[in-house]
């Protein structure tokens, strides 16, 4: 998210003793990176990735660093590790009021689909609509329950906290979200349909009538 970040994520590489070079994009110009940088790591930060040599440039790697990225990463498809991924959740309803972050991570996710995502953050979604930049978890799209983002909003909103617990839950089993302040071993999920009986739903309609009362 910051190109202070850059040395750090040099010694962390170091640390694990992966061997591999970290370079820096914005150490290079627009164009088609060198040859030395195809077996290695590239650091990009967000406002790296949304640059351009001028606003409405070709999507080319000599005009735009997102074209210069994926002509990068297309022909040996590596992981994408998106840190801090919050910052690209920002998306609109068929792209409307997206950030340009938002927009590029998207289409970076999306254009190379031979590559894993990693999506990394404290805080990747506080509400539902907060998901719709996480492509690649398969929660939507063919062969899923839901065809679009949009049809699992609509489906989670209803469903409350509980669809959301529900949601980590499921990722949790498939592999997809690792989280360690999240644990859920030992725990089960059933939904049941409780009839509700007569005098419990008089008073609870009194207690509703009189909280509309007092909001008044």
């Amino acid at each position: 998210s910051s190109s202070s970040l850059y040395l750090d994520a040099c010694r962390d590489v170091a640390d694990v003793g992966s061997g591999l070079k970290v370079h820096r994009l914005a150490s290079y110009p627009y164009g088609a990176l060198p040859p030395e940088v195809g077996d290695g790591i590239l650091f990009v930060t967000y406002a790296m990735l949304i640059a351009q040599k001028e606003a409405g440039a070709a999507a080319a790697p000599s005009e735009s660093r997102l074209a210069q990225v994926l002509e990068w990463v297309r022909p040996s498809p590596g992981l994408i590790a998106i840190d801090e991924a919050h910052r690209a959740k920002n998306v609109g309803v068929g792209g409307a009021f997206s950030s340009r972050t938002a927009l590029c991570v998207k289409s970076l996710t999306q254009q190379c689909p031979s590559s894993p995502v990693l999506y990394c953050s404290a805080t990747g979604a506080t509400e539902v609509k907060d998901l719709a930049y996480m492509d690649r978890l398969g929660l939507w799209g063919p062969g899923q329950a839901h065809r679009s983002f949009s049809d699992l909003q609509v489906d989670m909103e209803q469903g409350g906290l509980a669809s959301m617990e529900l949601l980590a839950v499921q990722l949790r089993c498939h592999g997809v979200l690792s989280c360690a302040a999240l644990a859920h071993e030992g725990t089960e999920f059933a939904v049941r349909h409780v009839a509700m009986p007569k005098e419990l739903q008089t008073a609870y309609d009194a207690a509703t009538r009189l909280w509309y009362e007092l909001r008044q």
